[in-house]
């Protein structure tokens, strides 16, 4: 374990520090010093997502499951009316003519919103449970008349795509249909251009 930042799914691991799953080392291990550091990484990030007029009441926590801990027994049951406004968004966003980035940023705002209210099992637990719901709310909002056959590829996977890779799929699919638009009206325009011309050297 070190102290200095990680990406990706290294990144998240650092989760395990407010769940607790990575525990504090021994008082004579020689991993103290680095879990005390990326443990005060973590405090850090956890209170700079609380609101500043709400942030002095928790200086007092020093270590990271501690202060997840007392947030989620002070704010678990204010936070329920705003998780049901968050799912009734989800259930509603549909992509409704925009372009396909368009709408999965909205689900991913959503997302993201989502994840800071509800309550943690595992880290591996919430990972997997989240990406296979995500993954079915990206393709149920997707337009039918433009991707339903894609839609259904990638729902008959076994195992099922990753949402990535869906929505690179997804979004190929969608430059794809674009650049055979582009090319057909630009049959079209030169077939008039020329059907034009023809029609105007026939007249007397």
């Amino acid at each position: 374990m070190g102290s200095k930042p990680l990406s990706g799914s290294r990144a998240r691991k650092k989760f395990g520090f407010a769940d607790g799953s990575i525990p504090k080392p021994a008082y004579d291990s020689k991993d103290l010093e680095d879990w005390w550091a990326n443990n005060a990484m973590v405090v850090s990030w956890i209170k700079k997502t609380v609101a500043p007029d709400l942030s002095g009441s928790l200086c007092h926590h020093e270590i990271a499951h501690d202060l997840w801990t007392h947030i989620q027994k002070r704010f678990s049951v204010k936070n329920g009316q705003r998780v049901q406004h968050l799912k009734t968004g989800l259930a509603n966003c549909q992509q409704r003519g925009t372009a396909v980035e368009a709408y999965y940023g909205k689900l991913t705002k959503i997302w993201t919103s989502l994840a800071d209210y509800q309550c943690a099992k595992t880290a591996a637990e919430i990972e997997k449970e989240r990406e296979e719901d995500k993954l079915h709310q990206f393709l149920m909002g997707l337009d039918e008349s433009l991707f339903g056959a894609v839609k259904s590829s990638l729902l008959s996977r076994d195992p099922l795509p990753s949402l990535d890779e869906a929505y690179q799929v997804v979004t190929h699919d969608e430059e794809s249909k674009r650049a055979s638009r582009m090319m057909e009206e630009r049959h079209d325009g030169v077939s008039f251009a020329v059907h034009a011309s023809h029609r105007g050297r026939s007249q007397p």
